[in-house]
């Protein structure tokens, strides 16, 4: 019938031994987060009651008989694997937490460590230097980015778990697992690059680099390995281009010519399109018309072929 879940006792209430037919092995020592205590069990025909089904998707009445609220195997494997969206979240928001620590210590260091400079003039703080800017400000700006759109997702995670609207758990599987394979993989790379931008004292202990590497790491395979969920997400987008196209040729065609004019329309005149002021270019509607416009002129048929072949990828690896 499917992926379920069950409540399962395995150490007695008293001696606080396990069960029998129960088996507990430590992970041992890992790279980091040694704080989080990684085990695995072992069940050997260990039977529980009927009472410790967890059965929000599925139960077994008295005399045996299964039911379920989802119709298909599939279904009901997809709804217990989207409690692991959750733990997706998590991830994003506590990868980003690792980029603002990390960006700020580099930062920092930058601005207080001098080294060269004009002839017979005194040194300059590293910070000045364009290869050094080239480095970090990017990642400076990324660690807003990612605040507000991890903020973001965990504002649609809460409204999903209220409402239970099935487009809504589908618009946040595919952000989480893209915001999750995107910020975490970003992150790993970023703290690489602050401890580089510290020279020879980011590799001290007392900078943190080399522990919050260790424990970021992690943050790239588990709930869900990144290369995955990057499939995920392509699925998705895949989707939302079929169901683009549903319905009659013309329907189709008036649809897209429908959005194009909104888009056309939308845009600022060439004269406002000019204006360079501080006020223009931080107006969000002029920064999210500007982002669009690179999308739409990205070729999409390239676009289009490397999610085909990401998905096409996956399905053969299934065979």
């Amino acid at each position: 019938m499917g992926v379920h879940a069950f409540i399962v006792p395995i150490r007695d209430l008293n001696t606080l031994q396990t069960l029998p037919g129960i088996e507990i092995h430590d992970c041992g020592h890992k790279v980091g987060l040694n704080g989080v205590d990684n085990g695995a069990l072992r069940f050997r025909s260990v039977r529980i009651p009927r009472d410790n089904l967890l059965n929000r998707f599925g139960d077994v009445s008295q005399d045996g008989k299964y039911t379920s609220s989802l119709p298909t195997i599939n279904k009901r494997f997809a709804a217990m694997l989207g409690e692991l969206v959750g733990g997706r979240v998590g991830l994003a928001y506590a990868s980003v937490g690792f980029l603002k620590i990390s960006v700020t210590i580099a930062v920092r260091y930058s601005l207080l460590r001098q080294q060269f400079g004009p002839p017979e003039q005194p040194e300059v703080s590293i910070l000045d230097y364009q290869s050094q800017q080239h480095k970090l400000m990017p990642m400076l700006a990324s660690s807003y980015a990612f605040h507000f759109a991890t903020q973001y997702l965990v504002q649609k995670y809460s409204e999903m778990k209220k409402m239970h609207d099935e487009q809504l758990v589908a618009d946040v599987h595919a952000l989480s697992a893209g915001l999750k394979a995107y910020v975490t993989s970003y992150t790993a790379k970023s703290l690489s690059t602050c401890r580089e931008a510290c020279g020879g004292h980011g590799y001290a202990a007392v900078n943190r680099f080399g522990s919050l590497r260790n424990d970021h790491d992690i943050f790239q395979t588990f709930e869900g390995d990144n290369t995955v969920l990057m499939q995920q997400v392509a699925a998705d987008l895949l989707r939302q281009y079929k169901d683009k196209f549903q319905g009659g040729t013309l329907s189709v065609t008036w649809n897209y010519l429908r959005e194009s004019m909104n888009t056309y329309l939308s845009q600022p005149n060439p004269i406002i399109a000019r204006w360079e002021s501080a006020d223009h270019l931080r107006d969000p509607k002029f920064q999210l018309d500007a982002f669009r416009s690179l999308i739409l002129s990205l070729s999409s048929l390239q676009s289009l072929s490397k999610l085909c072949t990401i998905v096409l990828m996956q399905e053969v690896e299934l065979l």
